[in-house]
């Protein structure tokens, strides 16, 4: 459902760019490396739902924003082990 919902949002967003970006990221593995440290409930998925359903992009666009940047303040607290092949 995850995999499906960002699929939509980028063919929405219509960018050629971002769609060969977002296809050729193994994000499924982004998103195990991050599982501990991801933030909850902050709700920036369903925000950018329903702006996207509102015909509001702007508001999409910045919750998409605040989406990607909480998962980049949340790197620093990852451990190493997650950046190295496990032995």
């Amino acid at each position: 459902a995850r995999r499906r919902f960002y699929r939509a949002l980028t063919d929405l967003a219509g960018n050629r760019d971002l769609a060969r970006l977002m296809s050729s990221m193994q994000v499924h593995l982004i998103r195990a490396q991050l599982r501990p440290v991801r933030p909850r409930g902050a709700g920036d998925t369903g925000a950018m739902a329903r702006a996207v359903l509102a015909g509001q992009p702007d508001r999409a666009e910045a919750a998409a924003v605040r989406h990607v940047r909480r998962l980049i303040d949340a790197l620093p607290a990852l451990p190493e082990s997650a950046f190295t092949p496990e032995g």
